[in-house]
């Protein structure tokens, strides 16, 4: 799905509305697993793994599972490092896993890291990450700063503040969430925080609401979805 040329003009501030209408799927629109269209994406392609890491006691699990993403990645990728905050899971993937090319690093507010800078990478992945920060644009901004000239793409992924779920436990006064996360996201507001950074979104797709038995319902209603995953380039200035 992408957004029409009349609402890019909003995204960017040449336009304004206090109440414009955003297309969000069309007949077309599908509804994908969040991890299998990841894959996908990042298949013969070189990545850099933002926050690849997970929660150290999940890791195991999840391979097992064959669920941890970035172990999917590094098997269809053409090359892949990780980078995360989580000291402890690096060193444990790097001595319990065997696996290399994975680095702690705050990228934000440490020296551009030379991995990263020093080589031409296709994507680079942002998954579950914006909604624990507490400034995205800033952050975003700093990526597209230090990094933006690297990479050729930006991958984020969300929570659909439009999922399903939210209009069930609305029903009962309630509110589910991550008690961690300080924002529910949006195609438009998404798209906004990237652009308002220097990124330019080109397609956003939904995720995660492909098992049985509410797979059909999902089908015909795919902005239902629990996830958004935005695909961003480096160049504002295109749109």
């Amino acid at each position: 799905m992408v957004f029409s040329s009349d609402i890019l003009s909003y995204l960017t501030g040449e336009k304004f509305s206090s109440g414009i209408s955003v297309r969000l799927s069309n007949s077309k629109t599908k509804i994908y697993n969040r991890l299998d269209l990841l894959t996908e994406l990042c298949s013969k392609k070189s990545v850099v793994h933002v926050g690849f890491a997970d929660h150290l006691e999940l890791i195991e699990p999840k391979i097992q599972k064959n669920q941890w993403l970035h172990k999917r990645i590094m098997d269809v990728s053409s090359q892949c490092i990780g980078v995360d905050l989580n000291e402890e899971a690096v060193i444990f993937v790097k001595e319990k896993l065997n696996i290399e090319n994975v680095y702690t690093s705050d990228l934000i507010n440490s020296p551009p890291l030379e991995e990263i800078t020093l080589n031409k990478w296709d994507i680079l992945l942002l998954g579950e990450i914006i909604e624990h920060i507490d400034n995205p644009v800033m952050f975003l901004k700093n990526l597209n700063d230090k990094y933006g000239s690297s990479v050729g793409s930006l991958i984020v992924t969300a929570p659909n503040a439009f999922r399903y779920k939210n209009a069930k436990v609305f029903m009962n006064k309630e509110e589910y969430i991550n008690s961690d996360h300080r924002y529910w996201l949006t195609p438009y507001t998404l798209a906004k925080i990237g652009v308002e950074a220097g990124w330019n979104p080109v397609r956003f797709e939904y995720a995660d609401g492909t098992r049985f038995p509410m797979r059909l319902f999902y089908q015909m209603f795919p902005v239902l979805g629990d996830t958004i995953i935005m695909i961003f380039t480096p160049r504002a200035n295109d749109l």
